[in-house]
C-alpha cells in the first residue's frame, strides 16, 4: 500500500517539473519577443531622431514633408524631445490626463535619463538635443502577459485542486461512515444471539470450571460489543464527557500489555499526578490509544519498550506514545496517516487514518509524528485542547 503514496509523490514531482518547464518556456519566449519588439521600437526612435534633425536643418520641402509624415506615423511610442539641460521642446503619445499633472513630464524625463533611453539628435554648430522614449503600451503588455497568464492558470489549478480535494474528502467520509455503520449493524445480530447462548449455557453448566470459561467468553463478547459501539459512533456527533486521562491510559495499556510479548516492557509516566482530565468520548479515544500501542508492538517486533507519557501545558493535555522499534522515515511522517498506507503484509492500512479522524474531527485535537529515527524508535503525539 505504501507504494501507492510513493508513486503519487513521484507523479506530483513530475507534474511540478512539467509546470516549471512550461512557465520557464513561456517567460523565455515572451522575453525574446519583447526584446525583438524593443529593438524595433529603438530603430523607429532612431529614425524619428533623424526626422527631428531634418526639421531643424533642412530647407528641402520634400524632406520636411517626409519628416512630418514619419512623426505623425508614430502613434505608439511615447517620446520627449529635450536638450541636455532638461528643457522640453515637445512630447508625443503621453496620456493627456497625466501631462496635465504638475511636473509629470519632468519626472518622466528624469526617469528616462537614468535608464539611458534616448537617441542623440546632432546639429552642426550647435548643442545636441535628445529624443527620450518609453516602451509602447503594446510592449508593456507583452512583457507583463506571461505573469498574468501564470497567475490565472495558477488560480485555476488552485481552485480546481481545492474543489477536487474537498470532493474527494467528502466521498471518503461517506465511505468511512457507510462502512463503519454497516460493520456495526452486521455485528449486532450475532452478538445478540451470542449473549442469549451464554445465558442458556449458564443455566446448563454450573460447575466452577465451566463458569470461569463462560466468564471469559462473556468478556470477549463485551469486547466485540465495544468494537461495534465504536463503529456505530463513526459519522455521528460523539458525546464528550470529562474523563480522567491517567485512568483511561493505564486501563488501555494494561489491556494491550496482557496481549503482548513478555519481552516487551510497558511504562506509563503520569506527570499530572492522577489529575489530568479532558473532554472525551472514552470508547473512541481508547480505540486511538489501542491502535497506537498495537502499531508500537508491531514496530518493536516482540522485544523492546513502549512508553506513554501524559503531561499538561498551557491548557493542553499532551500524550506521547513512544516505542523503541524500527522507526519511520521523515518523508513518511504525514503519509502514515493516509488511508491505505501500511508497512505490514496484513491489514488495510486504516488504523492511523482512523486515529487522525477521531482526534481531529471528533475531539478537535491534533495527532502527529513528533519524532522518529530509523532503527531507534518513534514518538506519536496527541494534543487535546481544554
Amino acid at each position: 500500500m505504501s507504494d501507492i503514496y510513493t508513486q503519487r509523490n513521484q507523479l506530483k514531482k513530475v507534474l511540478l517539473f512539467i509546470a516549471i518547464v512550461i512557465v520557464v518556456f513561456s517567460l523565455v519566449y515572451t522575453q525574446r519577443l519583447a526584446e525583438e519588439i524593443s529593438d524595433q521600437e529603438k530603430m523607429k526612435v532612431e529614425k524619428l531622431a533623424n526626422t527631428y534633425e531634418v526639421l531643424n536643418t533642412s530647407t528641402d520641402l520634400v524632406a520636411l514633408e517626409k519628416s512630418l509624415e514619419l512623426i505623425k506615423e508614430n502613434d505608439q511610442i511615447p517620446v520627449i524631445w529635450a536638450d541636455s539641460t532638461g528643457q522640453i521642446f515637445g512630447q508625443k503619445n503621453f496620456d493627456s490626463i497625466d501631462i496635465a499633472k504638475e511636473k509629470y513630464l519632468s519626472h518622466q524625463l528624469a526617469r528616462l535619463k537614468k535608464q539611458k533611453r534616448f537617441v542623440k539628435i546632432a546639429y552642426e554648430g550647435s548643442e545636441p538635443q535628445y529624443l527620450y522614449y518609453k516602451d509602447s503600451h503594446l510592449l508593456r503588455r507583452i512583457k507583463w502577459y506571461p505573469f498574468y497568464q501564470i497567475g490565472l492558470v495558477s488560480l485555476f489549478f488552485l481552485v480546481g485542486y481545492v474543489a477536487y480535494n474537498s470532493s474527494k474528502r467528502a466521498e471518503q467520509n461517506r465511505v468511512w461512515v457507510g462502512m463503519a455503520k454497516e460493520t456495526a449493524h452486521q455485528l449486532g445480530t450475532p452478538l445478540s444471539s451470542m449473549n442469549g447462548w451464554v445465558d442458556i449455557l449458564r443455566d446448563r453448566y454450573t460447575e466452577e470450571a465451566d463458569v470461569a470459561l463462560l466468564d471469559d467468553f462473556e468478556k470477549d463478547i463485551s469486547r466485540l460489543e465495544l468494537v461495534a459501539e465504536r463503529f456505530s459512533k463513526i459519522g455521528s456527533k460523539p458525546d464528550l464527557q470529562e474523563t480522567n486521562l491517567p485512568d483511561l491510559l493505564q486501563k488501555t495499556m494494561d489491556y494491550i500489555a496482557k496481549r503482548g510479548s513478555k519481552f516487551v516492557e510497558f511504562y506509563f509516566e503520569d506527570q499530572t499526578n492522577g489529575e489530568g482530565t479532558a473532554m472525551l468520548n472514552s470508547a473512541l479515544f481508547e480505540w486511538v490509544i489501542e491502535n497506537l500501542l498495537k502499531n508500537a508492538l508491531d514496530a518493536i517486533d516482540g522485544k523492546g519498550e513502549i512508553k506513554i507519557i501524559l503531561k499538561e501545558s498551557n491548557n493542553e493535555s499532551i500524550i506521547d506514545v513512544i516505542d523503541s522499534g524500527k522507526g519511520i522515515e521523515r518523508s513518511k511522517f504525514k503519509t502514515v496517516f493516509q488511508p491505505g498506507f501500511s508497512t505490514k503484509k496484513r491489514g488495510w492500512g486504516l488504523g492511523l487514518s482512523l486515529c487522525k479522524r477521531i482526534i481531529e474531527t471528533y475531539h478537535h485535537g491534533k495527532i502527529f509524528v513528533e519524532s522518529s529515527a530509523v532503527g531507534k524508535g518513534t514518538k506519536f503525539r496527541i494534543v487535546l485542547f481544554r
